[in-house]
């Protein structure tokens, strides 16, 4: 992507970009459902989307072939999130987060093919996420993960923690749910499930004398005594 912006801006030629481009997808490029916007087919297809309009059509094909197998992708990984969460389990950062998860894919989706139904389907899980978890996790945040930061289970993090950052965490789903309805592209509950993230990060703002600053993370006691463990 470097070398593509580069070009854009006339500071190299496209030869240069279109050698780096080919060095990417030199080998196999994977399309399993452990791929996302960091790994594999969604990275490459999201990469093309960058290209020149003048050069587009060198990519067509490639681009075709992508999307084709990352709609397939997001169709499968938007079943299992929704089977899990009819499960009542807790769901881990590569179910929803940008770099492997279903924001990312949806981030490529929105550029790639807005008013598709992977789209829609992303987007209808991300406002399921924000609903709060059922019985056994007392009312903890859908976006609760079964894991610490490190996605390891640690006794700094028994019974996982509420990531806030955008990478990994719940600001992910956010941006994602703002940036398509900023489009006009909704569906129902979009929302009231911003509003929901909204009012959690408000809740756990806190000031200092530099000015606000937010937790990176939320563990159960954090949750327990409305103050966050992170100084």
């Amino acid at each position: 992507m470097l070398h593509i912006e580069r070009a854009r801006l006339g500071l190299a030629l496209w030869k240069h970009a279109h050698h780096w481009i080919t060095e990417a997808v030199a080998g196999e490029v994977s399309a399993a459902d452990t791929t996302g916007l960091f790994l594999g087919a969604p990275a490459v297809a999201f990469l093309l989307s960058t290209t020149l309009p003048s050069v587009e059509h060198l990519y067509a094909d490639a681009r075709a072939t992508l999307h084709r197998h990352i709609t397939e992708l997001a169709h499968r990984r938007t079943d299992a999130a929704f089977e899990r969460i009819h499960h009542g389990s807790l769901p881990s950062f590569a179910e929803y987060d940008v770099f492997y998860g279903l924001t990312g894919i949806g981030a490529y989706l929105l550029r790639t093919d807005p008013g598709g139904r992977a789209l829609e389907r992303v987007l209808g899980y991300l406002v399921a996420l924000t609903r709060p978890l059922g019985e056994g996790h007392r009312g903890l945040p859908g976006w609760w993960v079964d894991h610490g930061p490190n996605r390891e289970h640690s006794a700094d993090f028994p019974g996982g923690h509420d990531n806030l950052g955008v990478a990994h965490g719940v600001t992910g789903p956010l941006l994602l749910l703002a940036q398509a309805l900023r489009r006009g592209i909704a569906v129902p509950g979009q929302s009231e499930a911003i509003r929901t993230i909204s009012d959690h990060l408000d809740t756990w703002r806190q000031q200092s004398e530099t000015g606000p600053w937010w937790p990176e993370h939320l563990t159960r006691h954090d949750l327990a005594t409305g103050h966050p463990h992170q100084p």
